[in-house]
């Protein structure tokens, strides 16, 4: 199937996820991708390459990147139940339902956390200049703590 055979989608679809697919994704879809096949696995390690390039300043051999096949909230999942230390603590900056998942994971996987709700969350939009008060002095703590123990890691 040529794109011009594709039928147009009218629909945008306001569900998580990656619904609504291009007509010119779903036309590159119509090939099989093989795990074995060494095209494949080019491009996979070309994106890995790229990712750790991209996360990374110093010591780039000593990282790696891995490609998680999921929804946003499996990866989240996936990183703050394997990335986190067992003494690790994680600040949720949250502007909405998908932050507060994120909060909701960390508090299931038992790991410590906080969480900063963003001047866009319903309950900083509710009372704009109060959040915007509270919001700026917690980033400053926040900012004072981080650089002073960035420096007593020195």
């Amino acid at each position: 199937m040529i794109q011009s055979d594709m039928p147009a989608n009218p629909y945008v679809l306001l569900t998580p996820g990656p619904l609504s697919t291009t007509p010119t994704v779903k036309e590159v879809m119509l090939r099989d991708w093989c795990t074995w096949d060494t095209e494949y696995n080019d491009i996979v390690q070309d994106i890995r390459r790229r990712l750790v390039e991209l996360a990374t300043v110093h010591h780039r051999a000593a990282y790696t990147s891995v490609l998680m096949q999921g929804s946003g909230t499996f990866c989240v999942e996936a990183a703050l139940g394997t990335a986190i230390p067992a003494d690790g603590k994680v600040l949720v900056v949250a502007n909405g339902a998908y932050g507060e998942r994120m909060a909701t994971i960390a508090g299931r996987l038992r790991i410590p956390h906080g969480v900063l709700q963003s001047l866009t969350s319903p309950s900083c939009i509710a009372k704009p200049r109060r959040a915007y008060s509270i919001h700026w002095k917690r980033l400053r703590l926040l900012s004072e703590k981080a650089v002073a123990a960035s420096l007593s890691m020195q």
